[in-house]
């Protein structure tokens, strides 16, 4: 089903997935039979295991096809307001690897020494926090699984939060302060990292910062990109199938 709003091409999707029902049953009995030539008695352990599968249909969203292109995403990176994130300077680039794209004063701050902390940290520690992001980085730029929610993870999806729609961070963990960063996917595999900051920024899961931090994600796409979308489809992001739709890369 498509529709036309503002002069952008708007598609209805639909998703059918596959739910599974497992109901698992272990029981203890016990019993006592009588008859005329005695009474016997006895016990054990009974397993039983139910199965059910069903298809469902999820409607999602409505997705806009004004997305950039890939000559649109490097154009600004050949004007030096983008940087393309790798692993290793020395990496030779790969067919099929994702993109990470920084504003170039998201990559300076991630080159930086130190990162952002509100708390004092050692050099051992601080090594430990920078090789901890990149590990993650890595894993998104090579093609390589996610741990949706430990890893990266879009904001506002888990409680269907929509003021926070296609607005996505990668994540460092624990024990060291945590790192945030921050942006939009420009396209399928294409991923534009608007600002960079210490988890320590931002107060708990329901504080007005994290929203403020969105609007200020808006506001650099708006001044990089202007009209153009960033992927808000599908939505919210609960399932590998969903998470793929950002993250396998598509060529024009």
């Amino acid at each position: 089903m498509a529709a036309n709003e503002g002069g952008c091409l708007i598609t209805q999707s639909m998703i059918v997935a596959m739910r599974v029902n497992v109901r698992f049953t272990l029981s203890w009995h016990c019993y006592a039979q009588f008859s005329r030539l005695g009474t016997s008695t006895g016990y054990g352990w009974s397993v039983s295991l139910r199965l059910q599968l069903s298809l469902v249909r999820v409607d999602q969203p409505p997705m806009t096809t004004n997305m950039l292109t890939w000559p649109e995403i490097e154009a600004q990176r050949a004007s030096g307001r983008l940087v393309r994130w790798l692993p290793s300077p020395r990496m030779q680039i790969e067919a099929g690897w994702r993109c990470l794209y920084m504003l170039k004063s998201v990559h300076d701050a991630f080159d930086a020494r130190p990162w952002p902390s509100t708390q004092p940290l050692s050099p051992t520690i601080e090594k430990q926090r920078r090789q901890t992001m990149r590990a993650v980085l890595g894993r998104y730029v090579t093609g390589k699984g996610l741990n949706y929610g430990a890893d990266m993870k879009e904001l506002g999806s888990r409680t269907a939060d929509a003021k926070f729609t296609g607005f996505w961070e990668f994540r460092s963990q624990p024990p060291q302060e945590e790192t945030r960063l921050f942006g939009f996917f420009a396209r399928p595999g294409a991923f534009v990292a608007t600002s960079f900051k210490g988890r320590g920024s931002f107060g708990g899961i329901n504080h007005p910062s994290w929203f403020a931090e969105r609007q200020h994600g808006e506001q650099e796409w708006r001044d990089l990109f202007g009209a153009k979308a960033y992927m808000t489809s599908p939505w919210p992001v609960r399932i590998k199938m969903e998470l793929k739709a950002y993250l396998d890369r598509e060529d024009d």
